[in-house]
């Protein structure tokens, strides 16, 4: 897939906001059907039916923006599709911003969608307890 300098510029905006209201908690994430060993994958459903999802394999980094028809038939209205460490480099100049993005997000989904925060801190609190 090759991609464009609008899906990038889109991409950008699209995930600096989501970036902010996953971090003041105004969005949770979940993690995805398709995610396995070799592939993480993260989502979140937004109003008006659209979804989000974010995957990454060892190869790079995918964002998606689709709308929900039915069960099992989604439309794709965005993708980009990054890799980790292209060998000749971007090719748009908004791709490294957007591949740092991207990386960032996909942290904070994760984050959310195994709620890393709440069981950290019970794990201090326990660890806590065990001490006194």
């Amino acid at each position: 897939m090759k991609n464009t300098s609008f899906a990038i510029s889109e991409s950008s905006t699209l995930v600096a906001k989501l970036l902010a209201r996953t971090e003041d908690g105004k969005i949770s994430w979940n993690e995805g059907a398709y995610s396995s060993s070799a592939l993480e994958n993260f989502e979140t459903e937004l109003e008006g039916g659209v979804l989000v999802r974010i995957s990454s394999d060892k190869a790079g980094v995918t964002f998606e923006v689709l709308i929900k028809k039915d069960y099992d038939s989604n439309r794709r209205i965005l993708e980009v599709y990054l890799e980790h460490d292209p060998s000749f480099g971007f090719d748009l100049p908004s791709e490294s911003e957007l591949y740092s993005k991207l990386i960032e997000l996909q942290e904070f989904a994760r984050r959310s969608a195994f709620n890393v925060d709440q069981n950290l801190a019970s794990t201090m609190d326990y660890l806590e307890r065990l001490a006194g």
